[in-house]
């Protein structure tokens, strides 16, 4: 509706006649008054703007009209992010969504290559970095309790910068409480011997006040500020110390044990030696629960835009990988989406060499570690195992059948087909007409192969089947049938014992 009817609707409903006596002197009928004035206000005037651009309407046609749905100006992604921040959501999503210009991405799980889709680069480096500091301003915001509406992104940053540097070293916390032996989590002895001065070092848990602003104070961060989250439970806060009891690293995990963030001082990277140490606890049976980092799916946040494959067999090798701290990274990717971003990273980079995309290279490696990373990754979940190779399966067999499809507009003709006159007998024209589809044939498989979408496809089948020729995974039928999901099928359905064997 413009807004030059809103006006005109505004001052009708302020004459004694209202919207009906409007109606009626554009020469509706009393049923289509009656009809239109019963409907909720904004439907109602929604009506009476389409009965007056089109009178002739009855009453099946205006019944027949739906209000035209609003478009959702925010993505997905953006609502769950500004979900984490109580408060400050309306604030971050118009601005997530002023950074943008308002343009809308398409929908896909990589928000940087998305968004570079439409928007040029320093604008996508603005809106990550926005995105990233979030957590920094929202420490800023609970604390101060500001009103964030009137703040722009610059302001808030800088106010929420110059907060965090004077809580650093806010404090009537400047040494810590005696030590809880309750509280110390692992230590003073240590089982690995690589540095022999771990003797005597402990890792200890942070709860009271004044233990938190005097973390903060010795580490210059501003843990001091989560007295409130750690007493609801919010956050949990560790802190590697010396036999002096002089802090080196502040963890803190949420209340489901999983890592938000492990600091050295001033918030750099921890030295390698504590990394190791806390290592060590994380991997003992004193581990508290802590088992993953709060958000993963960073793992393999890559642009298939600006990336090379190079750079993505090396995601997939660290995935493999316990990491610094013995955690094996999660991500919410499956191996068959790792493979789709294989490909269009090809695609891109051709397009950069100005030639045809080719199946070659980094590229070909890609198989052959998705199938490392699902039985290094998941050897303890067979059902994950068997999730992520039908996946696979069924990703390959779309390649194959989309470049299957292409093919048939190829040419692989290689000479004249041979010609039944040429030859003596029908026997040795047939044969000869054998031969010739023959080569025909490998030299279309030949080709189709040295495409990205063709070779993947062939290894992936070729390692597929030499797995179940192996026993270690099912057959294709007990794979893909629909009862194969059930726990007590997951060990039995197979002609070999497939489980036993991974």
């Amino acid at each position: 509706m413009n807004w030059y009817f809103k006006i005109i609707l505004a001052q009708i409903a302020t004459q004694s006649s209202g919207l009906a006596g409007y109606l009626e002197r554009i020469g509706a009928t009393p049923d289509i008054i009656s009809f239109i004035i019963s409907q909720e206000k904004e439907y109602s005037q929604f009506l009476a703007n389409e009965f007056r651009k089109n009178p002739s309407l009855n009453m099946q046609q205006l019944q027949s009209f739906q209000m035209p749905q609003k478009k959702d100006p925010y993505l997905s992604s953006e609502k769950l992010r500004a979900s984490a921040f109580p408060g400050m959501e309306k604030w971050i999503l118009a601005n997530l969504r002023k950074l943008r210009m308002g343009k809308m991405p398409p929908d896909e799980p990589d928000i940087n290559n998305a968004l570079q889709k439409v928007l040029p680069w320093w604008v996508v480096y603005e809106y990550r970095k926005f995105y990233n500091d979030l957590n920094e301003i929202y420490d800023w915001y609970r604390n101060v309790h500001p009103q964030i509406e009137s703040y722009s992104i610059e302001q808030a940053t800088q106010t929420s910068e110059e907060w965090h540097d004077m809580m650093a070293g806010k404090g009537e916390g400047k040494i810590y409480e005696p030590i809880n032996k309750k509280l110390i989590m692992y230590g003073p002895h240590w089982k690995n011997k690589k540095w022999e001065n771990w003797e005597g070092w402990t890792i200890q848990k942070v709860v009271s006040e004044n233990d938190l602003l005097a973390e903060g104070n010795k580490m210059s961060n501003c843990v001091g500020s989560y007295c409130d989250k750690v007493e609801r439970e919010y956050s949990i806060i560790y802190s590697l110390r010396d036999p002096n009891n002089n802090p080196h690293v502040t963890m803190e995990t949420d209340k489901n044990n999983n890592i938000v963030q492990i600091k050295g001082n001033s918030n750099e990277e921890p030295d390698n030696m504590y990394k190791a140490m806390i290592k060590e606890w994380i991997l003992s049976n004193k581990n508290p629960g802590i088992y993953q980092f709060d958000d993963q799916d960073e793992h393999f946040d890559i642009s298939t835009t600006n990336s090379t494959n190079d750079e993505l067999l090396g995601l997939i090798e660290e995935f493999k990988n316990e990491g610094d701290y013995g955690i094996k990274p999660w991500t919410s990717y499956s191996a068959a989406e790792i493979a789709k971003d294989a490909l269009e990273i090809e695609k891109e980079r051709s397009w950069m060499r100005r030639g045809n995309p080719e199946y070659r290279g980094d590229l070909s490696q890609i198989p052959d570690a998705l199938f490392d990373m699902i039985f290094t990754v998941y050897k303890k979940d067979p059902k994950k195992i068997i999730k992520e190779i039908k996946e696979l399966e069924n990703f390959a067999q779309k390649q194959e059948e989309e470049i299957d499809d292409l093919a048939m507009q190829w040419d692989f003709s290689f000479g004249d087909f041979p010609r039944e006159e040429d030859y003596e007998t029908y026997e040795d024209f047939e044969k000869a007409e054998e031969e010739y589809r023959d080569t025909e044939a490998d030299y279309r498989d030949e080709e189709i192969r040295k495409t990205p979408q063709g070779g993947m496809a062939r290894d992936m089948f070729k390692i597929i089947n030499k797995l179940r020729e192996e026993g270690k995974i099912p057959s294709y039928e007990a794979m893909h049938s629909e009862y194969f999901e059930k726990k007590k099928e997951l060990q039995t359905t197979a002609s070999k014992n497939w489980y036993g064997k991974i």
